[in-house]
């Protein structure tokens, strides 16, 4: 059975490296404009993205979602569960942030592109103790190369994701998992999937990065 990795917003397939060789089965995917994906042709969605999925993926799978790519999952659980086999939810929520700031970030890129975001994302995404890990550079350089339109048209479909009224329709196992000092999940985000099984380990917002010996266990458990 093929297992579905899709990351966050600013990131490409490259974040999964400690976990290419967990599953032999594993498959990961870009968003659009972000590694080697083509950029969008026009305006991007959670719903868009997860057609996309489908379209590149043939018959039932597991799905790994990071951030935005866990939103891709929520969507996918709820309206098209008869292909998702599990759902393994990272850093995410079923509304993330403010549209407002989205937006904002997404005119502010097209502008001036993603080099002027890599010391918020430093701070976002690891702790301070994982800052000056070399896989930390490997990442930032792969945000300073993502595509102007491919982010800032991520970036609002991050700004208008809002799935609390359909979270309670994914109709799949699954299991969200927590950066233990991620700032972009905090407590308020997570009570939108208190009901479904949560785990937390060490790290921010790019935990699986940060502590992959903690993931991976819970990966495999749930692939």
């Amino acid at each position: 059975m093929t297992t579905v990795l899709l990351g966050g917003l600013g990131t490409t397939t490259r974040m999964w490296e400690q976990q290419f060789g967990v599953l032999d089965d594993a498959v990961a995917l870009d968003l659009p404009g972000h590694g080697t994906a083509p950029d969008p042709d026009g305006a991007v969605s959670i719903e868009s993205i997860a057609r996309d999925v489908l379209d590149a993926v043939p018959d039932r799978f597991a799905f790994v979602g990071m951030s935005i790519g866990g939103a891709v999952g929520m969507w996918l659980g709820a309206n098209a569960p008869e292909r998702i086999v599990r759902l393994l939810l990272v850093c995410s929520g079923a509304k993330l942030g403010d549209r407002d700031e989205y937006y904002a970030r997404a005119a502010h890129v097209r502008e001036h592109g993603t080099a002027p975001l890599v010391d918020g994302a430093r701070e976002r995404w690891f702790t301070p103790r994982f800052r000056d890990d070399p896989r930390v550079d490997t990442i930032l350089d792969d945000l300073c190369g993502i595509s102007r339109a491919g982010y800032a048209a991520c970036a609002e479909a991050v700004g208008d994701w809002d799935f609390r009224e359909q979270v309670r329709q994914i109709a799949v196992p699954a299991l969200v998992v927590y950066g233990r000092d991620d700032p972009v999940t905090p407590p308020d985000v997570r009570a939108q999937l208190a009901h479904l099984p949560s785990v937390e380990i060490a790290g921010a917002h790019l935990a699986c990065v940060e502590s992959p010996d903690e993931f991976n266990h819970h990966l495999r458990s749930s692939a």
